[in-house]
C-alpha cells in the first residue's frame, strides 16, 4: 500500500520511491540516504537546495530511478467472489526514457563573488495504486496512476565572509531563489462491470500549476585541510492542481510542499570523507482533500531521517585522473499512513487506498558506487550508481554529470 521514497542504494538492491517518497533525487544524493540538503557541488542542488549552485562551476546532470507501485491482481479465484490482490512492484518513468532529473549550471561570477543560474527537469514522484470504488470503501475497485514533471529556473548567489582559501568560522553563506512551472497527469480506470458490476470511469486529465522555492548554505566552519562543515535548508513549494473531475470520482494529488535541513561534514586530509545527515518535512496531508469515509482517515505529513557518507578513493596505480566514491546511507522513512490494515488506510474523499503493505515506518539501507575522472582542461566527469532496500520495493538509481 505504500509509496516509497527509497532511501536508496548500497547495501541493498535497487531504490524505491512510491506515493509518500520525498522530493530526492539523482543516484549520488539516493546512495547517501537522502541526506543533501547542504551539497556544493552537484548539479542536481538546482532542484534539491538552489543556494548549492552558487560556487559551482559549469555543469550538467542527468539521473535515472525507478518508482515504487501498486498493481492489481486478477485471476480466476476473483470469479469465485475473493477480492483482486494487489502488489508492490518496480516501475520507470512515464514515458520510461524521461530522466527523474535533467539540469544545467551556468557559472557567471568569480572567485570572489560567485553566483550562478540553474535550469532543470525533474519528476520525483510517480504514484500509481489501486483505490476502492464510490460504493464499497474496502476492495480495489479502480486504479490510479499520477505523474509529476516540475521545470525550474535558479538563481543563487555566495555571500563572503573571508577571502577565499581562509580558514575560520562562518565563512560564507549562499542564498538562492527559484521559480517552477509544475505539470501532473491523471490516469484513472475503473474496472469493467464484467469484473465488478457497475459504471465505469475512464479518464485522462492533465493541468499545470506555478511554484518556487528557495535555499541557503552557511559554511560554518572550514581550515582549509582536514575540517569543514557547511549547514544547509531549503523549502519546496506546493503546486495547486485544478483539474477537469471532481477528486469524489477521480482520485488526485497537489504537489506537496517540502522543508528539510542538513548539515554536511568534510574530514582527513585533502577533504576526501564526507558526513551527511538531513531532516525533510512533507506535507503529503495538505495534498489531498479530505475523507469522507467513517472512519477519517486521511493521508498525513510525515518527517524523514536520514545519514550519509562519501569517500573519494584515489588508485594511482591504475591511473592519476580517476577517483572511486563509494557511498552508504540510512534512511527512516515515515509513510504518509498510520495502519497496515487495507480497511483503515487513507482516503481521499470516497476512495480509499487499497494496497497490502508492510509497515507505516521504514528502515531503508542504501549503498551506491561513483567513478569520476579528470578531462582535459580539468574538467570532472562522474559515473553514479545507487541501490537500497528495506521499503516495499527495492529500488536502483543511475546519473552522470559532467563539467563544461
Amino acid at each position: 500500500m505504500r509509496f516509497i521514497p527509497a532511501a536508496l542504494g548500497l547495501f541493498g538492491l535497487l531504490p524505491a520511491a512510491a506515493l509518500a517518497q520525498d522530493q530526492q533525487v539523482g543516484a549520488r544524493t539516493k546512495a547517501m540516504g537522502g541526506s543533501y540538503t547542504a551539497f556544493e557541488d552537484d548539479p542536481v542542488s538546482v532542484w534539491l537546495n538552489p543556494s548549492g549552485i552558487s560556487t559551482q562551476p559549469d555543469a550538467l546532470a542527468v539521473a535515472y530511478q525507478t518508482y515504487t507501485t501498486y498493481e492489481v491482481e486478477f485471476n480466476s479465484t476473483v470469479f469465485t467472489g475473493a477480492d483482486p490482490e494487489t502488489h508492490a512492484s518496480t516501475d520507470w518513468n512515464d514515458p520510461a526514457l524521461i530522466p527523474s532529473y535533467l539540469g544545467v549550471v551556468f557559472q557567471v561570477g568569480t572567485a570572489e563573488n560567485p553566483h550562478a543560474f540553474g535550469f532543470c527537469f525533474t519528476s520525483p514522484y510517480k504514484l500509481r495504486f489501486p483505490v476502492s470504488r464510490t460504493d464499497d470503501d474496502d476492495i480495489a475497485g479502480a486504479t490510479f496512476e499520477q505523474v509529476f514533471y516540475r521545470f525550474r529556473a535558479a538563481y543563487g548567489h555566495d555571500l563572503r565572509f573571508r577571502p577565499p582559501g581562509e580558514e575560520g568560522a562562518f565563512t560564507h553563506l549562499s542564498v538562492g531563489l527559484a521559480v517552477d512551472i509544475g505539470i501532473s497527469r491523471i490516469a484513472f480506470r475503473e474496472f469493467s462491470p464484467d469484473i465488478l458490476p457497475g459504471g465505469a470511469l475512464d479518464l485522462d486529465l492533465t493541468d499545470t500549476g506555478v511554484g518556487g522555492g528557495a535555499g541557503l548554505l552557511l559554511g560554518l566552519f572550514d581550515n582549509t585541510r582536514n575540517f569543514k562543515v557547511n549547514l544547509g535548508a531549503a523549502y519546496q513549494s506546493q503546486v495547486n492542481f485544478r483539474f477537469a473531475s471532481s477528486p469524489t470520482f477521480a482520485t488526485q494529488f497537489d504537489w506537496p510542499d517540502q522543508v528539510q535541513a542538513g548539515l554536511t561534514v568534510y574530514l582527513l586530509d585533502g577533504l576526501p570523507l564526507r558526513l551527511t545527515v538531513d531532516a525533510q518535512r512533507i506535507g503529503w496531508g495538505g495534498a489531498t482533500q479530505e475523507s469522507t469515509q467513517p472512519d477519517g482517515n486521511d493521508f498525513e505529513d510525515v518527517t524523514n531521517f536520514s545519514v550519509g557518507l562519501e569517500y573519494r578513493l584515489k588508485v594511482p596505480a591504475i591511473s592519476e585522473k580517476l577517483s572511486f566514491y563509494p557511498r552508504a546511507g540510512y534512511r527512516r522513512f515515515d509513510a504518509p499512513w498510520d495502519t497496515t490494515d487495507k480497511q483503515q488506510l487513507p482516503a481521499i474523499r470516497s476512495r480509499r487506498m487499497i494496497i497490502d503493505t508492510e509497515d507505516d515506518v521504514f528502515n531503508v539501507w542504501s549503498v551506491g558506487l561513483g567513478l569520476g575522472w579528470t578531462g582535459e582542461g580539468g574538467k570532472v566527469r562522474s559515473i553514479d550508481l545507487a541501490f537500497d532496500r528495506g521499503a516495499d520495493e527495492n529500488g536502483i538509481a543511475m546519473g552522470f554529470s559532467l563539467e563544461f
